[in-house]
C-alpha cells in the first residue's frame, strides 16, 4: 500500500502572513488538526493544534487583559513547524507510519516527484484503514 492511497489529497493551506487565530479558526471550521504553510507556491512550514496549544501555554510578552491573547495575533510564521519531515506520495505506508511512530507526530505533509504538496497523512488516516481492513477481513 503506498501513502497515495490513504492520504488526503489537496489539503487545506494557509499563508505563513495570517495570524494564529485564522489557522485555528480554519482548523475548527474544517475539523482538521493541521494546515500545511504556503509561500509563494513552496511548502514552507505546518501549523498543527498542538503549535498553537503550545504556544497559548508560553507566558505572555506583554501583559495580558481579560480576554486577550496576544498570542493569536503572532503570525503563523512565528509558531509553526519549519524543519518538516515529508513523504512521497509514492512511498510505502509502512514507511510512513514508522516516521509517524518515530517523531511522535500525528501528520505529515505528502509531496510528489516534483517537491510539490499533494497531500497529508494523518494518524488518523492510517487508522481509518485499519479498521477498513479489519471491517474487510470480517466480512462487513
Amino acid at each position: 500500500m503506498l501513502v497515495k492511497d490513504v492520504m488526503t489529497a489537496n489539503p487545506i493551506t494557509i499563508d505563513p502572513n495570517q495570524p494564529v487565530l485564522e489557522a485555528l479558526l480554519v482548523m475548527y471550521q474544517r475539523d482538521i488538526r493541521r494546515l500545511p504553510v504556503m509561500e509563494g507556491g513552496k511548502l514552507v512550514g505546518i501549523i498543527s493544534d498542538r503549535d498553537i496549544k503550545q504556544t497559548m501555554g508560553r507566558p505572555a510578552l506583554v501583559s495580558r487583559q481579560a480576554g486577550e491573547e496576544p498570542e493569536l495575533k503572532l503570525s503563523i510564521r512565528d509558531v509553526m513547524t519549519q524543519n518538516l519531515i515529508t513523504v512521497s506520495q509514492d512511498d510505502d505506508l509502512k514507511d510512513a507510519i514508522e516516521l509517524l511512530v518515530e517523531n511522535k507526530i500525528s501528520g505529515l505533509p505528502v509531496v510528489d516527484q516534483d517537491q510539490k504538496l499533494v497531500g497529508v497523512i494523518s494518524a488518523i488516516d492510517v487508522l481509518r484503514y485499519c479498521l477498513d481492513l479489519l471491517e474487510r477481513s470480517e466480512g462487513r
